[in-house]
């Protein structure tokens, strides 16, 4: 997007951010054992990426040229016991390898990072008390680390951590289907919990590092009618069963990356 443009736009993150089919992550796979294989949504050396997503909209409302390394299954960190949950690399490492390529230097206006919900996956990250405080300060280490090194790197940039939207209905409900306007209402008090927590984990990373924090559950929520919850169909996030137009199931639709890359060109002016 806008490669003729000197002025550049990163996006780091996870499978909100790249928005892929479950198709996409499937051939993506395989791709990893088949490198000849071809199929239109994965760039060389690229995850799969919907050709649409709010990144590449929100390009297009910046004029900034789009350097996109966000894979679905991201994560803050690696846990460094117990076998690897998903495979996935780390915003860290998105990072990195952007340097290592001259992507992310001093030309670069704009960056926003989507992650954490993967790190909940990971094995001992149990949803205790007991635990919380490690898990609440091995995020906080990798992503103000992370942060600190765009900022190093790029010091002319402003930084967007993206939260996602709340997955409930207010209560301890989660939503696993909506469709032809009827929405079931399930019990599952752990999508609260664990989406209280990365809400408070990002906030904190962009307090800690001076960076700018959209925080998707004050704004996509049943009660803005807007969530996956919601019986609006142009609601912004999506069920697990939804009838609304997206990509993968629990994440944004496509109206919601309509949305995200409006509110990232907003914070970034």
């Amino acid at each position: 997007m806008n490669q003729n443009v000197r002025e550049s736009y990163l996006s780091f993150g996870d499978s909100v951010a790249a928005n892929p089919t479950a198709l996409d992550i499937a051939v993506y796979k395989t791709k990893k054992n088949v490198p000849s294989l071809e199929w239109p949504t994965i760039r060389d050396g690229s995850c799969a990426q919907d050709p649409n997503n709010f990144a590449v909209q929100a390009a297009k409302r910046t004029g900034l040229r789009l350097e996109d390394y966000s894979c679905p299954g991201a994560t803050a960190y690696v846990e460094p016991h117990g076998n690897d949950a998903i495979p996935h690399d780390t915003v860290r490492q998105q990072v990195e390898r952007a340097i290592a390529e001259r992507k992310l230097d001093a030309n670069t206006r704009l960056v926003t990072i989507s992650a954490g919900v993967n790190d909940t996956y990971q094995p001992n990250n149990l949803p205790s008390m007991t635990t919380q405080p490690q898990r609440m300060a091995r995020y906080n280490a990798e992503m103000t680390g992370a942060i600190n090194r765009v900022k190093s790197v790029a010091p002319n940039a402003k930084v967007i951590l993206l939260g996602i939207p709340d997955e409930t209905d207010g209560r301890n409900h989660t939503c696993g289907s909506n469709l032809l306007g009827i929405t079931s209402h399930w019990y599952f008090p752990l999508v609260a919990y664990y989406q209280d927590e990365v809400r408070e984990q990002q906030r904190l990373a962009a307090l800690d590092t001076g960076s700018e924090f959209l925080d998707m559950v004050a704004e996509i929520s049943f009660q803005s009618g807007k969530n996956g919850c919601s019986n609006d169909p142009g609601r912004y996030g999506a069920s697990i069963f939804d009838d609304s137009p997206h990509k993968l199931a629990g994440h944004l639709t496509d109206a919601g990356h309509e949305y995200y890359a409006r509110r990232i060109a907003e914070t970034y002016r």
